[in-house]
Order: C-alpha cells, then structure tokens, then sequence
C-alpha cells in the first residue's frame, strides 16, 4: 500500500487518512454463534477509528446459515483405496445431510431395513459378527484427522437394523459442524469427516 504525498497546505487536524476507507484487521478466523440474535459471525475492528480516520464498511459479517459445508464427498472412492470394501460392498446408496441451521448440526437419514429388496435387491442390512443385523456407513476423513485407520476409510455398524420396515423404515445418524475448522465431526467417535456413503452389502459373497 502506498499513500501520498500530501499537500503541505492542510491544517491540524486535517490531514488526510490513508487509506481513505480506513484501515481494518483481517475477519476473526472462526465463526461464532450469537445466540440472541440467532447467526453465525466473523467480526473484525476499524485500526485507524482512534487516529481520526473512521473506517468504511460493516465490522460484523453474519449468516443464519450453519456455516459447515453442506455437500460432503461421495466416499465411494473408498472402494478402490480399500479392496476389502470394494469386495464386501456396493456402493449404491448417498444422500446428503440434512442440517439444521439453528444448533449447526446435522443427520444423515440410513435405510434401516431391507425393503429395497423388493426393487432392485439391494441389501442394506445384514448379520456381521458380533453384531445381529446393521448396516454399513463408510466414512471418508480428511488428511487432517489424526485418529482413525490410515487409509482415510472407515466402516462403520451404527444401530440395529429391522428384520423388515415393521417400524421406522429409515434411521439417522448425527454430525456436529465444528465452528473453529468449518468441518463436520461424526458424533459416534468424534472424528473430522469429509465424506460418506452407505453402501449395499454384496449380496453374491
């Protein structure tokens, strides 16, 4: 940045700011939940406001949108990074997450039960010891997760599944948006996830 020169001719008091819109702090790098008014802010402060030169612009960006991304990855790549999934599973099924704005988490809604079946064979749900009847959910993490398997792709057996759609067809999963990384966290084991996929098992093995 580069100002002036100045006129010599102006008075105290009067000189002129540079630069002429003031001069801010860079956005606070995270956001934050102002409760009372219900959005997600960054906020950031006018440095020359003291020296006479206001600054010109808003100090507070907000959104009532949970700021998380609300797309993840297809984990379906998992399938050719792991050969044992690509050997127990297909990779039918995605939905996205479905996000609730106010609290900034989210669900991801999971067949419970083998109704598919009936139109096309896909097996959502199956016996895998020691557990009686679950479905799969893989998840992808991002290089940044320290914790978890090292090839990035988890499988995970979240809930029981139904014999058959007799109750609740479907079943949720949760994921909290972490406010500091702008990354979602599966609930169940806490790690950073970038993508997801609940694959139909192979019912040929």
């Amino acid at each position: 940045m580069h100002c002036g020169p100045f006129s010599r001719e102006n008075t105290e008091g009067t000189d002129p700011c540079c630069p002429g819109d003031g001069l801010w702090t860079e956005w606070t790098p995270h956001f934050f939940r102002n409760d009372a008014k219900g959005t997600y802010q960054k906020t950031r402060k006018c440095l020359s406001a003291p020296a006479g030169c206001p600054c010109t612009g808003a100090a507070v960006q907000e959104q009532t949108q949970c700021p998380c991304p609300t797309t993840l990855k297809n984990a379906d790549v998992c399938a050719q990074i792991d050969p044992s999934i690509n050997q127990d599973y297909k990779m039918d099924w995605f939905r996205d997450l479905v996000i609730n704005d106010t609290d900034c988490t989210a669900i991801l809604w999971m067949e419970a039960n083998n109704d598919l079946l009936g139109v096309g064979g896909l097996k959502m749900c199956q016996t895998m010891d020691p557990y009686l009847f679950v479905p799969a959910l893989i998840l992808l993490l991002p290089a940044s997760e320290t914790q978890g398997p090292s090839n990035k792709c988890y499988v995970d057996r979240p809930f029981n599944c139904e014999e058959r759609g007799t109750g609740a067809k479907d079943m949720t999963v949760p994921f909290t948006c972490d406010l500091d990384k702008l990354m979602w966290r599966y609930d169940y084991t806490g790690w950073f996830i970038e993508g997801y996929h609940q694959p139909a098992f192979n019912v040929t093995k």
